[in-house]
């Protein structure tokens, strides 16, 4: 079955009503397969400047690779976000113009043998100047990446990477708005397990 959605590049699978989810042994066989469908965006890496001021263009670029099945076949906006430290709430964010994710692909030709694709996913370099248009305090915030949904351009589709903040959001460290800091790292014990977040929503404008 992995074999089929690997080569097929299935992002979903019918017929299996008849599953228990509940029984511990089959448990770890649908997560299997449920990892295997589909996309998975693994980011990689993720660079900023450390500080930035209003009405200067400043560069933010990351890498992503789909380790999934399939792409995602919609070309939902990209954000880099400005959050308050404390509240982690979005103070400012900007879509990215020309990121287009449904171009994210996965590998070709899976081997069963190595559990791998012959030909391995790409990792996709994006780099991109934004400008901060807003008037912000001079302080210590946090940059974040998100895939929102355009019903409501709320964040929605998750990357692979632990940095995740309840509601769909992924800090990537401290910034510095007016001023340099002395710590960028955000500490691991500030992130939140997105499999437990039930926050996320769409909305109609």
């Amino acid at each position: 079955v992995i074999e089929q959605i690997r080569n097929l590049h299935n992002n979903h699978l019918g017929g299996i009503t008849w599953a228990n989810f509940n029984d511990p042994k089959f448990r770890p066989y649908a997560d299997l397969l449920q990892k295997s469908m589909g996309y998975n965006y693994v980011l990689s890496e993720f660079t900023y400047p450390t500080s930035i001021q209003k009405g200067q263009a400043f560069s933010v670029s990351f890498k992503v690779t789909n380790n999934g099945s399939s792409p995602f076949y919609y070309d939902w906006p990209v954000e880099i976000a400005l959050l308050n430290k404390r509240t982690k709430k979005k103070v400012w964010g900007k879509t990215l113009d020309n990121v287009k994710i449904s171009q994210w692909m996965p590998g070709e030709n899976w081997d069963k043998r190595t559990n791998a694709y012959q030909i391995p996913a790409p990792v996709y370099s994006i780099e991109e100047s934004l400008t901060l248009d807003t008037d912000l305090p001079e302080d210590e915030y946090v940059i974040s990446i998100a895939v929102l949904d355009p019903a409501g351009m709320q964040p929605s589709l998750r990357l692979a990477t632990i940095n995740y903040f309840t509601g769909g959001r992924h800090p990537m460290g401290y910034i510095g708005i007016g001023k340099e800091l002395t710590n960028y790292e955000i500490p691991e014990t500030d992130f939140k397990d997105m499999l437990t977040d039930k926050t996320l929503k769409y909305s109609l404008q």
